[in-house]
């Protein structure tokens, strides 16, 4: 079995034991009824403030919390928002980018999403 081969035959295989890498791992969008992040735009802007959306029809009409880091490992700066879902499991939320390098982003059932910031 070729290199490439046998990597996507592992990454298939990896999905099957856990339903979150079978997100896409960019953006964390997921197949349909699937819970997905997207945060945008790709790149952020220190000071500018964004949507992050979270959608996961399993938690239809609760709350998600979506914990947000800056990657680093000494000095690790941490911060969360709050998005309430509506009936169909989708909600968003406003997030004003601070003054970091870079920005994690993890909520329930998605694989994080990374984004570079410039100030």
């Amino acid at each position: 079995m070729r290199p490439a081969s046998l990597l996507s035959f592992v990454l298939f295989a990896s999905t099957l034991v856990h339903p979150a890498l079978a997100a896409d791992g960019e953006n964390g969008r997921g197949g349909a009824g699937a819970a997905s992040l997207s945060v945008g735009p790709a790149v952020l802007q220190s000071g500018s403030a964004i949507r992050i959306e979270y959608q996961n029809p399993e938690l239809a009409g609760k709350k998600v919390t979506v914990a947000i880091d800056n990657g680093q490992r000494r000095g690790t700066e941490r911060t969360q928002v709050t998005i309430e879902l509506d009936a169909n499991g989708r909600g968003s939320a406003v997030w004003t980018v601070p003054e970091w390098r870079a920005a994690n982003f993890n909520a329930p059932a998605v694989v994080e999403v990374n984004c570079p910031i410039v100030r």
